[in-house]
């Protein structure tokens, strides 16, 4: 069995690490945590780039609310003026430009102010949503509603002609009367009608559906008339 020592007892130079293994050593544990840092700041800028992901998804659904409460009639949930002129710019872009073929209905409901003062505003603002409900339900997904000033509403029909238009009127018009109204009350609305005419911008047609529902008021309210 051969000798693990020399004469003046060193070990011998076989079991004995080099200077190049000792090298390969020091390497491989500065390698190891070369690897454990990167790794550590991979991780690291993973979970802030995933905070950032949701951050500005947050930020994003934020603006997009913001942007529907700008547009939306807070009492009854529908379009308002902005929110319909938006609507509008979105589908015809250039407003001097003859959109196609639409119909535009006013609604204004009769009386208002009458329940306003009998019952108080309360009552007169649950009348508005259930009037606005109403409407929703007796339209098209492709129809615009919106809160165009205190009582009154305005719908924009696309693809509608004035006779199609008369027909939704009436069609709404009846169905208010079978509407549940809060304290049993009966409640009404006066209807104008119109269809966009050729060479027309839409607020001419909106012009012309106004001068129709002052004359539904006129003859006695709780009807329609087109112009």
């Amino acid at each position: 069995m051969g000798r693990l020592h020399g004469a003046k007892g060193e070990r011998n130079p076989l079991c004995r690490p080099s200077e190049r293994h000792r090298q390969n050593a020091n390497e491989g544990l500065a390698y190891r945590a070369l690897v454990d840092r990167v790794r550590s700041q991979l991780s690291n800028s993973t979970t802030r780039l995933a905070l950032l992901s949701k951050v500005n998804e947050a930020l994003e659904l934020e603006t997009r609310e913001l942007a529907g409460q700008a547009h939306t009639d807070p009492l009854t949930q529908v379009l308002n003026r902005e929110g319909l002129r938006a609507a509008l710019m979105e589908k015809w872009p250039h407003p001097d430009a003859s959109p196609e073929q639409f119909a535009v209905v006013f609604v204004d409901i009769d009386h208002l102010k009458k329940v306003d003062d009998t019952h108080g505003h309360s009552v007169g603002d649950k009348v508005l949503c259930a009037l606005a409900a109403a409407i929703q339900r007796g339209i098209r997904a492709s129809d615009k509603l919106a809160r165009w000033d205190g009582e009154e509403f305005l719908i924009i029909c696309p693809g509608t002609k004035a006779a199609d238009a008369h027909l939704l009127g009436e069609k709404l018009r009846e169905a208010l009367s079978y509407q549940i109204w809060p304290h049993g009350l009966r409640v009404t609305a006066s209807f104008g009608v119109t269809a966009l005419q050729p060479g027309e911008v839409i607020g001419d047609a909106i012009k012309r559906a106004d001068s129709a529902l002052d004359q539904a008021k006129s003859n006695g309210r709780n009807c329609v008339r087109v112009a």
